[in-house]
């Protein structure tokens, strides 16, 4: 038995309506909701890894999609008994549920609090009615307001908002109105995303440049300072020390199992650097490979070396802890300075992207935006002429966390 710990994504990809900017896999929702046959599947899929890993205590569990708030209270407390009859939740896990703010109320969020989700990421995206409407979702700031007081009620202590700027002709005077309207809320975290788009996406001529983003990235960090929301990635804020967990994982290096269609999954621990997978998208196809007895996990890729030092500081350097040197050579089995060329780093460190103190690496204010470029420049040094042709692969892992 493996005491080290692990954390589970679980995809339900049903929704209503496609977000319009959404990348991610999706499904429509069946006309009698989310069906307990594919719940049958995500079980027996949790059952099938129960079999073969050797890994017990779970960490984190993160219901993602899709529309996981879809699904009842009594199917997501199927899915978590069935995850502990095969492994060990600590008493201290985190257990998140993201959630559309159309798709709560009080009654339904004590049944996700009774299930075992103890945190609710609500994605109200903007006070803006319009911009809702621009964005295909189906909910009103409203309902939003109505979300929160019904997650708080209902029991839930931690409680996070979604919110996305960078959208068509969006100015800092708007983004304020947003994050005032969702400050009053007095939620204890924010994750607040940069929209982005496929290249052919009609909206690509019309967005923000980057001179713009970064001015508004800069407004909303200082903002939310000022509020005492600390900024603890690049994406996601917090008070009163209430950190994602789970989002940490993703960006620590360390192992989390993918459930439900198109889930990404990854072990740090396959030889020699790792291994990253995704489960099948074909809602057909995975539900036969379930069926079949197999695990429906679709192209597993082994890292080779290069990939994996450049996935491990791209991942890295998105939090404001950084790495330790010790952690890089115990991964890598050589000094970090083996790999980088020291004028490089020390060039990074005098432009003030990264600072190195008591042995760990980690971004400055201004390094943390510019995550991706100081890992290409650390590592594209001449040496390694293998990164180019792993670009694409890298690009799709990380797009997929």
């Amino acid at each position: 038995m493996n005491s080290k710990g692990f954390s589970i994504y679980i995809h339900i990809p049903f929704c209503r309506e496609r977000c319009h900017y959404c990348d991610f896999l999706t499904a429509p929702l069946p006309t009698g909701g989310v069906d307990d046959d594919f719940i049958d599947l995500i079980c027996t899929e949790i059952k099938l890894w129960g079999e073969r890993i050797a890994f017990k205590n779970v960490e984190t569990i993160y219901f993602g999609g899709g529309t996981p708030s879809l699904c009842s209270p009594g199917q997501i407390d199927r899915i978590i008994q069935t995850i502990s009859s095969l492994f060990s939740i600590k008493e201290l896990s985190e257990i998140t549920m993201e959630a559309n703010p159309a798709d709560l109320d009080s009654e339904k969020c004590r049944g996700f609090v009774r299930a075992g989700i103890n945190r609710i990421s609500i994605g109200g995206q903007s006070s803006k009615n319009e911009m809702l409407n621009l964005m295909g979702r189906y909910h009103t700031h409203d309902q939003t307001e109505l979300a929160v007081e019904f997650a708080r009620s209902g029991g839930f202590e931690n409680i996070s908002l979604d919110l996305i700027y960078g959208m068509p002709d969006q100015r800092i005077d708007k983004i304020a109105r947003d994050l005032e309207k969702f400050i009053s809320l007095d939620t204890d975290h924010f994750s607040c995303y940069q929209l982005t788009v496929s290249r052919n996406h009609p909206w690509k001529r019309v967005l923000p440049g980057e001179p713009e983003l970064n001015d508004f990235d800069l407004f909303i960090q200082e903002y939310l300072e000022g509020f005492g929301y600390e900024r603890y990635e690049v994406s996601n804020y917090c008070r009163g020390g209430k950190r994602s967990r789970h989002n940490l994982v993703y960006w620590s290096w360390k192992p989390y199992l993918a459930i439900g269609p198109g889930a990404h999954g990854f072990f740090p621990d396959v030889k020699p650097f790792g291994e990253r997978y995704r489960n099948i998208g074909s809602l057909k196809n995975y539900s036969g490979s379930i069926v079949s007895g197999m695990l429906p996990r679709h192209e597993p890729h082994r890292l080779s070396k290069d990939e994996a030092v450049l996935e491990y500081l791209m991942t890295h350097l998105r939090s404001v802890s950084g790495f330790s040197l010790d952690s890089y050579s115990e991964v890598f089995g050589e000094e970090f300075t083996d790999f980088v060329d020291q004028k490089i780093f020390s060039k990074v460190i005098e432009e003030g992207l990264v600072d190195l103190k008591n042995g760990v690496i980690s971004p400055t204010r201004k390094g943390l935006l510019l995550g991706e470029e100081i890992a290409w420049k650390m590592c594209n040094n001449g040496r390694r002429c293998a990164y180019p042709k792993c670009q694409d692969k890298i690009f799709m892992n990380l797009r997929a966390i």
